[in-house]
């Protein structure tokens, strides 16, 4: 059976070399974690009897968490190996009434940090997931429909009045997505920033705003303007943009936690 799947990741050779030189393809995706805690549902762990045949002595570990939504079921598979031949590979697909509707597939290293794909959280009739490592962090979102959205992330913030969802990107470069669960939607997506963004705000009625901070250590205010698709810096300071009208960060929850320094 053909299996489509996506990689994402800048060194497309390294990723594959490996699996050139190995009996049997294994095509399972990523497990990663900002915070190390447990949580439901738990996942089955299992210790794979047969090691990748490079590395006889290396352990590889393997684990699965299924959700329902709707009428689709939605699975994470992961296989974390020793990183002789890989670190982690996974993959998160859709299905109905055994069918694939649709999946991806990831394969990460620990670079920067964490590395996996973490356990879903349900909200609003919706899924996320978030994936982590290669400096390149990812917002997974299924819809109630069984798509899938594959966003720049990582850390997620969340608008319940407006049902908006801030998608802070987890790499060297800043930027964020901004994603609306009422139409599954993408509203907004910026990239290769100067500025780390920190925190998302909304103020003066339905305006919103992002803090920022950049390598020399000066923060910034911005303007996230959807609708005109823009960010401007403002001239603000933390006595209207502060804490009290910031938003909750979602919590991380990890399929198989690992933690890096």
């Amino acid at each position: 059976m053909a299996v489509i799947f996506s990689v994402i990741i800048t060194d497309i050779t390294s990723i594959f070399r490996p699996f050139l030189k190995m009996k049997h393809f294994l095509f399972l995706p990523i497990s990663l974690l900002i915070a190390c805690q447990n949580a439901t549902p738990a996942p089955v762990v299992v210790e794979i009897e047969e090691p990748p045949v490079e590395s006889p002595t290396a352990k590889v570990i393997h684990s699965e968490v299924t959700y329902l939504l709707n009428d689709y079921e939605i699975k994470l598979t992961q296989l974390k190996g020793d990183g002789s031949n890989f670190y982690c590979k996974a993959k998160l697909r859709i299905s109905l009434e055994g069918k694939t509707v649709d999946n991806l597939m990831f394969s990460t290293e620990p670079v920067g940090g964490y590395y996996g794909v973490s356990k879903g959280i349900e909200l609003e009739d919706h899924l996320i997931f978030t994936v982590h490592g290669d400096y390149d962090g990812r917002t997974l979102i299924v819809t109630p429909k069984g798509e899938m959205h594959n966003l720049i992330g990582g850390r997620n913030f969340y608008d319940a009045s407006s049902n908006l969802l801030f998608c802070n990107y987890e790499s060297d470069a800043g930027g964020f997505s901004v994603f609306d669960l009422s139409t599954d939607l993408l509203l907004f997506t910026t990239s290769d920033r100067n500025d780390e963004f920190i925190s998302f705000h909304k103020a003066y009625g339905n305006r919103y705003f992002a803090t920022s901070i950049n390598s020399e250590n000066d923060t910034a205010i911005w303007e996230v303007e959807t609708f005109m698709n823009r960010i401007m810096q403002v001239d603000l300071t933390t006595q209207e943009i502060n804490a009290s009208n910031e938003f909750t960060r979602l919590p991380v929850q990890d399929v198989y936690c690992e933690c890096k320094d």
